[in-house]
Parts: C-alpha cells; sequence; structure tokens
C-alpha cells in the first residue's frame, strides 16, 4: 500500500518504505514466484494454488 504509514500505532515493530513505488513491488513479487517455482517446481501443492 502506497503512502501507509501506521508506526505510530506500531511503535517499535514498525515498517516504513521510502520510494515505495508499484514497480519495485511487481519486479519484487516476480523475484519471488521465480524462487517459489525453482524451489518447489511443479508438484508441490503450494505452486499448484499459486498458479
Amino acid at each position: 500500500m502506497l503512502n501507509w504509514d501506521h508506526s505510530p500505532r506500531a511503535h517499535s515493530k514498525s515498517l516504513v518504505l521510502n520510494h515505495a513505488e508499484p514497480v519495485y513491488f511487481e519486479r519484487h513479487v516476480k523475484d519471488v514466484m521465480k524462487h517459489i517455482e525453482k524451489a518447489c517446481g511443479t508438484s508441490a501443492r503450494f505452486c499448484e494454488i499459486l498458479g
């Protein structure tokens, strides 16, 4: 979520991302998906759910 800062409520557990843009999030998700596919192959149930 862009422009969302919950640090006043989260205190020391907060995370603030600077310059968080959709293109960076998309790249991260694609990298994660590649890692999952490489790690579990096509036979794993988790990969089937993600489709």
